[in-house]
């Protein structure tokens, strides 16, 4: 109910022409209307009504026995219905009492949501308006301020509102860092965050295999290694939980795994063939080196092609290199193909036992190596393989004295020798020697590589 002002109250109009004066006919003044049941003029305070002028004047009624009276307009009662939680319908009610039913307020809510709006009469002609207004709570009402508004004629309102205070389960749960990009060896704080209500009150820490690493808000990992895999955590309260997406650390070291890499290692003597250099790191390697095996610098590309390979090369390496170091690789040797070559130094010698022949054959894969002798001859053959080069060795305890034949073949080709026992009678020193040369360099040569790879 307004507040009313008693008989000869001394009330100050906006103007002059403003001065109300009640007769027995009710003429409305500006602002006022007449309500036949009670004899009773309604005037919106504020209105017409300035306290801010300095002019006075005198409301009074001109027939005795009126009853008059300037109300001012009624702060609406809020309530909302029991424990907000979010998801579950709410009830917020919003009354007002007047004593004017022919200017009802109009109620207004700042929240969308379903309304029921009724009006009753109460005692003393006093009238009351209620609007119930029914909406889902959300977490974003939570410390919302929900207001409700009653409008009254000539722009006049009065409001009230209540702060709302909406549970929910935890939501928006995050793993914060300082960064997510590590260097390995050192130690990371992951803090688990999120929003709720009430707040969280425990939170817990797995792998990405679901172990449970710890129960704390923050959790440490010490000597953080590329092989830790991705973490999430979980934040409860006494609505619920729920987890966080999982979080990957990014581990950076130094090039690891450094390995030469080509569609095959075995060539054909000429072709060409590319060698890749790959490794594993974090950052990727953004620069290579590739070197011979006496430590030549041949190229700065990821890739390498050597072009009309021989069976002269040696092995290979590449260096990958990042922002935390380098590595080098194994070095790695390309096995060139050719077809087997008969070396100079094919001879037979003569003993008393028979007769022994020697054939030196340079090729790669090992040759089958075949003697075509004389019809009759009884013979014995036997193979030794040093490197590249392979001994043909022919015993028979018959003297030969026709032709003699060596022939080799590999998958590359083949080659024969044709030549006469009488001719190329030699010591068997002679042979040997020759053989021992061979050898030597042929072994010398394997050491030298197995040093430098090792």
């Amino acid at each position: 109910m307004g507040n009313s002002v008693s008989n000869s109250q001394g009330v100050s109009f906006q103007r002059k022409e403003d001065r109300i004066k009640l007769d027995d006919s009710l003429s409305k003044p500006k602002g006022a209307r007449r309500i036949a049941t009670s004899r009773k003029v309604c005037v919106t305070a504020g209105t017409h009504l300035s306290r801010a002028s300095p002019v006075r004047y005198v409301l009074q009624p001109v027939t005795p026995g009126d009853n008059w009276g300037i109300y001012s307009p009624a702060s609406p009662s809020l309530s909302v219905s029991g424990e907000l939680k979010a998801g579950k319908a709410v009830i917020a009610s919003c009354s007002v009492s007047h004593s004017c039913p022919s200017g009802l307020p109009h109620l207004t809510w700042n929240h969308t949501g379903t309304l029921i709006v009724q009006s009753e009469q109460l005692t003393n002609g006093q009238w009351r308006v209620t609007s119930n207004l029914t909406f889902t709570a959300a977490n974003s009402d939570n410390n919302k301020r929900l207001t409700c508004t009653a409008e009254y004629q000539h722009n006049t309102s009065e409001q009230r509102s209540k702060i709302l205070n909406v549970k929910y389960a935890p939501a928006s749960v995050e793993v914060e860092t300082e960064s997510t990009v590590v260097r390995e060896g050192d130690t990371v704080e992951l803090r688990c965050s999120s929003d709720s209500n009430p707040p969280a009150h425990s939170y817990q820490w797995y792998n990405i295999t679901g172990t449970l690493l710890s129960e704390e808000k923050t959790y440490k990992l010490h000597n953080v290694s590329r092989r830790n895999t991705a973490f999430y955590c979980a934040a409860i309260n006494t609505e619920g939980h729920k987890n966080s997406t999982p979080v990957k650390i990014s581990v950076e070291y130094a090039p690891a795994s450094v390995e030469v890499e080509t569609e095959s290692t075995v060539v054909r003597e000429g072709d060409t063939v590319e060698l890749r250099c790959s490794s594993d790191s974090n950052p990727p390697a953004h620069s290579y080196q590739w070197y011979n095996i006496t430590g030549t610098l041949l190229s700065e590309e990821k890739t390498y092609k050597l072009h009309n390979v021989s069976r002269r090369i040696t092995a290979f390496y590449c260096a990958a290199t990042n922002t935390e170091g380098h590595k080098n690789s194994t070095p790695v040797k390309i096995s060139v193909e050719y077809a087997p070559e008969i070396k100079e130094g094919l001879a037979c010698t003569t003993k008393t036992t028979g007769v022994a022949c020697l054939c030196i054959v340079d090729s790669e894969p090992p040759p089958e190596i075949e003697w075509l002798l004389p019809v009759g001859t009884h013979a014995s053959s036997s193979t030794e393989r040093h490197g590249s080069i392979t001994l043909g060795i022919l015993r028979s305890t018959q003297r030969l004295t026709e032709t003699v034949t060596c022939q080799a073949s590999n998958s590359r080709g083949n080659t024969a020798t044709t030549f006469s026992p009488s001719q190329t009678d030699k010591p068997l020193y002679c042979v040997i020697a020759v053989a021992s040369v061979l050898l030597v360099a042929a072994l010398a040569v394997m050491v030298w590589l197995t040093r430098r790879n090792g």
